[in-house]
C-alpha cells in the first residue's frame, strides 16, 4: 500500500490524480489551508503526521502576472516548500515527483525544448519555479521534476474553460498568436506521474504534453469548434488573432515553449496523444455534464 501525500490535492492536476490513482494507493490531498505552501518552515511537522511514502507536488503559485510583485511569497511557495518536501523525501528515502513548467525557458528556440536545454526564465514566476526544480534536486537526487505547458481540464481555471465562458457571452475573442506552445490535458500529465512513480525511471528532469504545437489563438478556435460540435456552446464564433503587445501585462511570456517529451516516453514508456484527441475528451467530459464538481 503506497501512501502518497498530493500538495494542490483540490486543484485541477490534483483531481485527476485522485480520479486516475492505482488501486493500492491510499491518497493524502490536504487543501492549501492545512498544508499551507506559503509556510515552508511548518511542513516537516505536518509531514511526519502524514507519513508519505511518495510525495506528488502540484501545488504551486501560479498567478504569472502577480508574481511580479509578489515575487517572495511566489518564491516561498514555489521554491522554499519544494525544498522541504524534497529534504523531508530524501530523509526517508522515498520518491518525490515535482511538476513544474515551461516557463523556465526564454522561449528563443524554435524547435520543441528537450529537458537539457539552458534554461532563462523571462518573469517572476518562471524564476520562482526554477528555483523550485534546482533546490528539489538539490536536496534530494532521487527527485523527478516534470515540467508540463498549458495544463487544462473539465474543471478549475484554465484556459479553455475560460475561452468557453467567454465564448457563450460574446460574438468574436482576441487572442494571441505570438505564444505558440503544447496544451497538455491533465488527466493524460496525471497518468503519466502515476506511470513515472510505478516505472521509476533514472530521476531527473522531464517533459510531458500532449503532441502537436499550436498558438493560443489557434488553440482557442479549436476549444471554441469542437465545443460547439458538441453542444457544450450553442455557436461557433470566430476567433481573431492579435499580437501580445495587444494586451500589455506585468509579465513578459515566452513567444514559443513547445516541450520535447520524447526522454519520457522513452525511459518510461508514458503514452503521448495528440493535442486535438486530447481536447476532445474534456469537451465530451463538459458534454456529459462531468463538469458538475
Amino acid at each position: 500500500m503506497h501512501t502518497t501525500l498530493i500538495t494542490g490535492g483540490s486543484g485541477q492536476l490534483g483531481s485527476c490524480l485522485h480520479e486516475l490513482a492505482p488501486a493500492n494507493t491510499r491518497i493524502i490531498a490536504p487543501n492549501s489551508a492545512a498544508f499551507d505552501l506559503s509556510q515552508p518552515h511548518t511542513l516537516n511537522t505536518l509531514l511526519n503526521t502524514y507519513r508519505p511514502n511518495q510525495i506528488i507536488n502540484c501545488g504551486a503559485y501560479t498567478n504569472v502576472d502577480k508574481a511580479e510583485t509578489q515575487g517572495g511569497l511566489a518564491r516561498r511557495i514555489n521554491a522554499d516548500a519544494v525544498r522541504a518536501l524534497a529534504v523531508y523525501a530524501a530523509k526517508h528515502a522515498i520518491p518525490i515527483i515535482h511538476v513544474s513548467t515551461d516557463f523556465v525557458f526564454d522561449g528563443c528556440k524554435r524547435t520543441p525544448y528537450d529537458p537539457h536545454d539552458k534554461t532563462n526564465p523571462v518573469n517572476a514566476y518562471g524564476a520562482s519555479k526554477l528555483a523550485g526544480e534546482l533546490a528539489a534536486i538539490e536536496a534530494n537526487p532521487k527527485t523527478w521534476v516534470v515540467r508540463a505547458s498549458g495544463i487544462y481540464s473539465h474543471h478549475g481555471n484554465n484556459f479553455a474553460l475560460k475561452i468557453i465562458e467567454l465564448a457563450q457571452q460574446r460574438e468574436l475573442l482576441s487572442v494571441v498568436t505570438d505564444q505558440v506552445g503544447s496544451p497538455c490535458y491533465a488527466p493524460n500529465l496525471a497518468a503519466a506521474l502515476w506511470k513515472i512513480l510505478a516505472v521509476q525511471p533514472p530521476a531527473g528532469i522531464y517533459h510531458f504534453a500532449d503532441l502537436g504545437e499550436i498558438s493560443r489563438c489557434e488553440f482557442a478556435q479549436a476549444i471554441v469548434d469542437e465545443a460547439a460540435a458538441a453542444g457544450v456552446i450553442k455557436k461557433t464564433i470566430p476567433i481573431e488573432g492579435v499580437l501580445s503587445s495587444h494586451f500589455p501585462s506585468p509579465a513578459t511570456r515566452p513567444e514559443y515553449s513547445v516541450l520535447d517529451v520524447s526522454l519520457l516516453k522513452e525511459t518510461a514508456g508514458v503514452s503521448v496523444s495528440e493535442w486535438r484527441p486530447a481536447l476532445q475528451g474534456m469537451i465530451r467530459r463538459l458534454a456529459a455534464g462531468t463538469h458538475s464538481h
